[in-house]
């Protein structure tokens, strides 16, 4: 409560206001806003002045020219760090500083990411990053995969930037990797998107139009718009944080909708999941699960497989594979037929370059087999629905196939997380978090992919 009203102060030092919140721990969560009194429709809960917010505009003037992004911004110069890493950097050098003019906000962020999955891949000191990690599902290890590469690209980028600054030569002496983690991670889970010389979102950049916010980025996230409040950069650089349209009850947390993540992409961007509505409106998104590993596998199968996956690169079908099921019936997503498709043609062992067009050249095989690839080709372009009716139960047959595995490996998952629970019970309080995460990402598998076997036992039509 102290750091809470040392922040508030500072905010209304600077011209800013705060209105009738707090930031208190809450269950599940690390913490959030709670309202202290009933707030109106569309009110202003906090209005947080340009100066006090941290992003290469209030910070880049600390720093040798050229390095952020700050200078001649609006022409376009570049620098040698976007806002992502300049920010990291920032919060990382002032990890252990107390004394600077943004140290009263900076004692309000959490002060490590032990239960974040990216720790586990890259700052783990124990056996238990390991325990969890491969407690996850196929799927979400290969996003956070994607996740750790972003990570490590920027390191290499701020390492690269800084190598030959004597200024910054202590703090890569020391425990430099995991202060830049820490702080990469306070970067992409609060950061708020700003833009730095317009609130004209067309002349935003997204490298570069980030900002953390005081108060505003202790907001945790919702799924539902209607209980979303609004953030609105004004024309003096400040931003309010404005109440939803019914208002808030006294008591009520302060939510912002992060954007329509699937549990996926929040747990490993964020290291959060949501509860998921199967059959409901689908405010919430529905039920989301990725689907890539398990098509590998199919893939792998087939003689041809290298060439069939030069020909979905290279018409850009290769990968982000999914099944949702939201708008029902539950179904898998558009990529996932052109690839099926083109996995359960009769392909004979001379095969033209992925490159070429799907035309008869005496050098494919049977005329039929060419029919089949152009009509292949024909459905991607919109011109035909389909390859053949044998072609259209060979993908159904190919989907059921994919959603028994999927709901198998989902089963398994489960009956270990079983077991997993009672052994981290015993550890760190941290580790019942991750677990409570975990297992409603492998009920998730199971559930979306039992939904569109259903569906395709019901007649799901395939187009």
């Amino acid at each position: 409560m102290d750091q809470w009203n040392r922040l508030s102060d500072w905010i209304l030092s600077s011209k800013g206001t705060v209105g009738d919140v707090q930031y208190r721990q809450l269950p599940g969560a690390a913490g959030g806003l709670v309202t202290i009194a009933d707030i109106s429709p569309e009110e202003i809960i906090a209005a947080i002045p340009g100066s006090i917010l941290v992003n290469v505009l209030t910070i880049g003037t600390l720093y040798p020219q050229g390095l952020f992004p700050v200078r001649d911004y609006h022409l376009g110069k570049s620098a040698t760090l976007n806002s992502t890493q300049a920010l990291s950097l920032h919060v990382a050098l002032n990890r252990h500083n107390g004394d600077n003019e943004f140290s009263i906000y900076f004692a309000t962020i959490p002060r490590h990411f032990d239960d974040h999955p990216l720790t586990w891949l890259c700052g783990s000191k124990d056996d238990l990053g390991q325990v969890l990690l491969e407690a996850l599902p196929e799927s979400i290890k290969k996003v956070l995969g994607d996740v750790e590469k972003r990570f490590r690209k920027d390191w290499l980028a701020v390492r690269t930037a800084i190598a030959r600054m004597s200024q910054f030569s202590k703090w890569l002496s020391g425990d430099c990797f995991n202060d830049f983690l820490w702080a990469w991670l306070i970067v992409n889970t609060r950061c708020i998107h700003y833009s730095l010389v317009s609130n004209d979102p067309q002349h935003s950049t997204q490298d570069l139009d980030l900002t953390l916010c005081p108060v505003i980025d202790l907001a945790n996230h919702t799924a539902t718009e209607s209980q979303s409040c609004q953030v609105i950069r004004e024309l003096d650089g400040s931003l309010q944080l404005i109440a939803p349209p019914n208002g808030l009850k006294k008591g009520d947390e302060v939510l912002l909708q992060y954007g329509a993540h699937s549990n996926t992409t929040l747990f490993t961007e964020y290291g959060f999941v949501i509860p998921r509505s199967l059959d409901g409106d689908g405010e919430d998104g529905g039920g989301e699960i990725l689907i890539d590993t398990a098509m590998g596998l199919l893939f792998q199968e087939r003689q041809q497989f290298p060439w069939i996956k030069s020909v979905l690169e290279n018409r850009g079908y290769w990968n982000d594979w999914a099944l949702y099921t939201h708008p029902p019936p539950a179904h898998p997503s558009f990529r996932v037929l052109p690839a099926l498709r083109l996995l359960n043609l009769p392909l004979p062992s001379l095969l033209p370059s992925p490159n070429d067009s799907f035309v008869s050249n005496g050098d494919v095989g049977t005329d039929e087999v060419v029919n089949h690839l152009a009509k292949w080709e024909a459905t991607i372009l919109g011109l035909e629905s389909a390859v053949s009716e044998e072609n259209n139960q060979a993908v159904r047959d190919s989907l059921v196939r994919l959603c028994q595995h999927v709901l198998t490996k989902s089963e398994e998952g489960l009956s270990r997380m079983q077991t997993l629970n009672a052994q981290l019970s015993q550890r760190s309080p941290w580790t019942s978090y991750a677990a409570c995460c975990i297992e409603p990402l492998w009920q998730e598998e199971g559930d979306v992919s039992g939904a569109v076997l259903q569906s395709l036992h019901n007649g799901l039509e395939l187009e």
